[in-house]
């Protein structure tokens, strides 16, 4: 039975105003970068202009110095938090302070791939290139790092632990959280995180979201492979968008080479930049250099011991099984993400690796045609948990079966 007809509905019910879209409809009332990418993704199989207007309005945020923030505040919603205010962003703007994983070049360059519209690309060519400038020139280079765990997209992942428990939390620190109002707070990142998560936005608003400023002085800095791994893939993406527009995408492509080779160097791990470590945990993250085509073939054998090793009756686990900290039920602690299968059924795709790709892709589907458009599950059972007529699940639910399916 086919889910992409359901889905649909799901993202027609979680539209905003023709423009964006909730990731769902209580828990996450507001526009979220990535969030949108992955929508975008999904409506172009059925309703291409749809897809290009969520792009759109997620560049809409986009600052002048070209950072594109992770949240476009809806001006309707009053009672989310962190809210606007919470963020203190300068000019009051209507958005939060950080970015997420660099998508939107990605999904632009999908959304053209159904209807080889340049002139879309045109649209966005400028802010792209803008956003992709901005984060080589302020966040590393090659390896770029993200001052928030919520840039990861991974928030409260075990990996980033130790980098938070640096973080010497104001004992004047107050606020009032609601996620735990519409979700089962064992599903939720714990007080202890949330209170870092919150220091570290005071010490955004202390330097005036002054990245040089903030690079010195937190004690979050942060080299995710997630997040570089979809740099790379971001810089392929938009070196063809340049030479579909007539300009020079060479630039971007040396970028992608240099990102992967730097990556492999590493041996594919996360680094704390402020402790100068690596982080030996295992987690999604180590599979994401497939889906930025970082792995030589002959070292392969790596990254599928990982794919192994992160798979129960549920592929894919965020967080390794057997290590303590992992938790089936905890958001980034071990639960399964659709985003992440995504990420590495399309990999595992590049490389030819098609068996392993329809096994995971036929998993991934039964899951949700079991438990529903949610926002993670448990690698166990199959249980879905966080938010519920989660949109990204919905969109990619439709990449997975019109696309990938069909492609095997």
């Amino acid at each position: 039975m086919s889910l992409s007809d359901p889905a649909r509905a799901v993202l027609e019910s979680n539209d905003v105003d023709g423009s964006s879209t909730r990731p769902s409809p209580r828990l996450y009332p507001h526009q979220w970068l990535w969030d949108s990418c992955f929508i975008a993704v999904g409506y172009s199989h059925f309703n291409v202009s749809r897809a290009k207007r969520e792009i759109l309005s997620a560049l809409g945020g986009q600052w002048e110095n070209g950072m594109i923030p992770h949240i476009r505040f809806n001006p309707e919603v009053r009672d989310y938090f962190p809210s606007p205010g919470d963020w203190g962003v300068p000019d009051g703007k209507m958005t939060s302070g950080i970015t997420q994983p660099p998508m939107p070049a990605i999904a632009a360059w999908e959304i053209f791939r159904r209807d080889r519209d340049r002139s879309f690309l045109e649209k966005v060519h400028g802010s792209l290139c803008s956003y992709h400038e901005y984060l080589h020139s302020e966040r590393g280079g090659e390896v770029l790092f993200i001052v928030h765990p919520w840039e990861s997209g991974m928030d409260n992942s075990p990996i980033f632990d130790s980098a938070l428990q640096r973080i010497e939390v104001d004992d004047t620190l107050e606020y009032l959280r609601m996620d735990r109002d519409l979700v089962d707070e064992a599903q939720r990142p714990v007080k202890e995180h949330y209170d870092r998560y919150m220091q570290l936005l005071k010490t955004f608003q202390e330097f005036e979201y002054d990245i040089g400023d903030i690079r010195r002085n937190s004690d979050f800095i942060f080299e995710d492979v997630l997040f570089n791994s979809i740099w790379s893939r971001a810089n392929q993406d938009l070196a063809r968008i340049c030479r579909e527009v007539g300009e020079d995408g060479a630039e971007y492509s040396e970028w992608c080479e240099r990102t992967n080779e730097e990556m492999a160097r590493r041996e594919f791990r996360c680094y704390d930049a402020k402790s100068e470590e690596y982080v030996e945990k295992l987690s999604c993250a180590a599979i994401m250099p497939l889906y930025a085509d970082a792995v030589e073939k002959d070292d392969l054998a790596g990254v599928l011991s990982s794919i192994d090793a992160l798979t129960l009756e549920h592929p894919i686990c965020s967080y390794g099984p057997g290590q303590p900290e992992f938790d089936p039920s905890c958001y980034w602690r071990g639960p399964v993400w659709v985003n992440i299968n995504w990420f590495l059924i399309r990999g595992l795709l590049d490389y030819g690796l098609n068996d392993l790709a329809r096994e995971i892709t036929g998993k991934t589907l039964k899951m949700i045609g079991e438990n529903g458009f949610r926002e993670y599950y448990n690698p166990l059972s199959g249980e879905g948990y966080g938010g519920d007529r989660f949109s990204w699940t919905a969109a990619l639910c439709i990449d997975i079966e019109k696309s990938m399916v069909n492609g095997i």
